[in-house]
């Protein structure tokens, strides 16, 4: 006869073809497309990875 305990274990992770680029730029909300507000803006690069490890234990009963 089994014991009723349950152990489930899991382990994934996320792949991303390219580096993340971002370009941002002070806007107006009422168009936010158009000429930026004012000279201040930022850009980077980024590497993105991501990880995860799981295990639940159960007891049916």
């Amino acid at each position: 006869m089994a014991s009723g305990w349950t152990v489930d274990a899991a382990v994934g992770t996320l792949i991303f073809n390219d580096d993340a680029e971002v370009y941002d730029r002070e806007y107006a909300h009422t168009d936010p497309t158009g000429a930026p507000v004012s000279l201040s803006s930022y850009e980077g690069e980024y590497d993105l990875s991501a990880w995860s490890a799981s295990v639940q234990i159960s007891k049916a009963f």
